[in-house]
């Protein structure tokens, strides 16, 4: 089975304990408005009534939106507003990019998942040094 973009945000919750004012306010710091009544849809399972798929550009605001809160505005360069095609290595790679995310938390989110990875390249993946 694969997971949609929606388990993938609702996973990211769980794994890092975000309340959901605190994933409004990721979406706030990339500028991108959403109502708690829209996350909550989001947030929703796939049998619920209120369920909306999660785009995946909606799932990429919010992993900039994390990192941005967790690590701060980067004094480096403005956001860039070309598109970028969203993958598990950038999801892992936005993740891991947030001091304050666990890495053993990020791990068994993936390795609790039915994503097609191995201990040992998750594990390497996690622990490269991206600048």
């Amino acid at each position: 089975m694969i997971i949609n973009t929606n388990d993938t945000l609702s996973r990211i919750q769980k794994a890092l304990s975000l309340t959901m004012e605190q994933m409004i306010e990721a979406y706030t710091l990339e500028e991108y408005e959403i109502e708690a009544s829209h996350l909550q849809s989001l947030m929703a399972g796939e049998k619920d009534k209120d369920f909306i798929l999660c785009s995946y550009e909606e799932l990429g605001i919010f992993l900039d939106g994390l990192v941005t809160l967790k690590r701060g505005v980067s004094p480096k360069k403005a956001p860039s507003q070309e598109g970028v095609e969203l993958t598990n290595n950038l999801i892992l790679k936005k993740l891991t990019h947030s001091p304050r995310t666990q890495r053993s938390r990020s791990r068994n989110y993936f390795w609790s998942s039915r994503y097609n990875t191995k201990q040992t390249t998750t594990s390497l993946t996690l622990s490269q040094r991206n600048t």
